[in-house]
């Protein structure tokens, strides 16, 4: 029996059937020390592109808005240190860091957030398999 990162226990395909009904859903074991708030992103390349923005005088305020706007696309978030992070925070940093989509502990409101997004059919199969 193998695992994966998060210690789910990998499922071997059957080679009849290459399909399953069942999904594992990785549970993640918080570290017990708080990371710095400041590991929790590298915002390196988006500063570096703000900053050279920023110097441009060849563009309008308006152009430079925007610019520095999307630079912020940029940043890359350890999303393992977000969840050590939130397993220690406050529950209003809990709340707003839920409703950024940066952890998500509950299917149901990461729907209702708008992170995910099931038709009716896949939430109906959902509901079954949830029932079992």
């Amino acid at each position: 029996m193998s695992k994966d990162l998060f210690g789910e226990v990998i499922v071997e395909k059957d080679e009849d059937n290459p399909y399953t009904q069942k999904v594992g859903v990785p549970v993640y074991e918080p570290k017990n020390q708080q990371p710095s708030i400041h590991e929790l992103v590298d915002t390196h390349k988006s500063l570096t592109l703000v900053r050279e923005i920023e110097m441009n005088n060849s563009i309008s305020d308006d152009e430079k808005r925007f610019l520095v706007t999307s630079a912020k696309r940029h940043n890359v978030f350890n999303f393992e240190k977000c969840a050590d992070y939130y397993a220690h925070a406050t529950p209003a940093m809990k709340h707003l860091m839920e409703r950024s989509g940066l952890v998500i502990v509950d299917l149901n409101k990461a729907i209702e957030n708008g992170f995910v997004s099931m038709n009716e059919e896949l939430a109906e199969q959902f509901r079954r398999e949830q029932d079992e």
